[in-house]
């Protein structure tokens, strides 16, 4: 888990004497102590950063949300906001989001403007855009707070919504046909390089990534890959990947990879162009099984790969995109997590229990180039930051 910063306490010596890093048990005004618990920017207390090197570590919290029908979908982040789209139950009847100002500790719910089950949500261009996946329908919004209905172009039932390059992408299921905005309202159409399933995209290292599943559940899945989401190249996956699920995009010093995530089988393939793949071992539940990988996503130079049902809580963490490495961290009991996300420095999560939904927060670093460090410890008390 997390490192806790376990300096001698300001009741042991004098308050003005606490070092850098040190823990005051009493709150000290002014803005050289932070309390426990804050995330705080690694070039910005330098002395701090240099008293605490980087590691290898994650620290985790939860927050109790106040429906636990609410079925996370996805998370976004863009402007200091986190939003949080799903569906099911009562917050679908209620067409409703919901919105975090302080990094994932306090969410406020906002009307959508459409009762319908949301599947996506991205930030790019000072715009997040929320997608209906199946019903055609989108919607904007500068802050999470007032969205706008727009309508998804032709006849299609968009899909895999990812911002990459200046544009929105989205691709539509069962099609060759996909869609590039540069602000969510006007959609321009494209051509895929085949008729597939396709089910996740990505951005990164200036190429838009899509991937598919196959229908029938046989055979392999495939993919796609574009400098500009206008001229599109066919790949294929070095095995036989039948369901491609999540991708995302990470970087960690001079590495950059894509990791995807398949199920059914389970898959773990990483690349650093979307082109050449190579397959990584699938971690193992507690009957000895393959895990059931839930979500992936990448942040503060590091990949985290969710999984969780009754066998297995867990998250795999990994600082090269190749390696990962278990912490367990999700609740004891939990289901798998429905939503993934990450934002300055915190990564998103959400996670059941029995009769109970929570959103978790975690806090990952490498040991070379994070920009992130988290100030684990006895909450209620203080660091010393500078």
């Amino acid at each position: 888990m997390g490192r806790s910063l376990n300096a001698r306490s300001a009741s042991e010596i004098s308050i003005d004497m606490v070092p850098i890093g040190g823990i005051a048990s009493m709150f000290r005004s002014g803005a050289d102590y932070k309390a426990i618990g804050e995330l705080v920017k690694r070039a910005d207390y330098p002395q701090l950063s240099t008293a605490f090197p980087r590691a290898r570590s994650i620290s985790s919290a939860l927050t109790p949300i106040d429906d636990a029908s609410f079925g996370s979908s996805d998370f976004a982040y863009g402007g200091g906001i986190f939003v949080n789209v799903g569906g099911n139950s009562s917050a679908q009847a209620a067409g409703r989001c919901r919105i975090s100002r302080d990094g994932g500790k306090t969410w406020q719910n906002r009307l959508l403007p459409a009762t319908t089950q949301w599947t996506d949500v991205v930030y790019g261009n000072g715009q997040f855009v929320a997608m209906a996946g199946g019903s055609g329908i989108i919607a904007t919004s500068p802050d999470g707070e007032k969205w706008t209905q727009q309508t998804a172009p032709g006849n299609s039932s968009p899909n895999t919504l990812c911002f990459g390059g200046g544009l929105f992408f989205f691709a539509v299921a069962n099609t060759n046909q996909a869609y590039t905005s540069p602000d969510g309202v006007t959609w321009t159409p494209r051509t895929l390089p085949a008729v597939a399933n396709w089910t996740c995209a990505a951005w990164g290292n200036g190429t838009f990534l899509v991937v598919s599943r196959t229908a029938s559940g046989v055979g392999s899945a495939i993919s796609a890959t574009s400098p500009d989401g206008i001229t599109w190249t066919p790949r294929t996956f070095p095995n036989a990947v039948q369901n491609g699920a999540y991708v995302t995009y990470g970087k960690a010093g001079s590495i950059s990879a894509f990791v995807l995530i398949a199920s059914v089988p389970s898959a773990i393939l990483t690349s650093t162009d979307g082109v050449t793949w190579v397959t990584l071992p699938v971690p193992l539940n507690k009957s000895g099984g393959d895990a059931v990988l839930t979500g992936v996503v990448a942040g503060n130079g590091v990949w985290i790969i969710f999984s969780g049902n009754s066998a297995f809580e867990a998250a795999f963490m990994s600082v090269d995109g190749l390696k990962f490495q278990p912490f367990n961290i999700l609740p004891t009991g939990s289901a798998a997590a429905s939503a993934v996300g990450y934002g300055d420095g915190v990564f998103l999560y959400q996670s059941r229990t029995t009769g109970e939904a929570n959103i978790g927060r975690a806090y990952a670093e490498n040991d070379t180039d994070s920009e992130y460090l988290y100030l684990s410890g006895t909450a209620g008390q203080f660091v010393r930051v500078k």
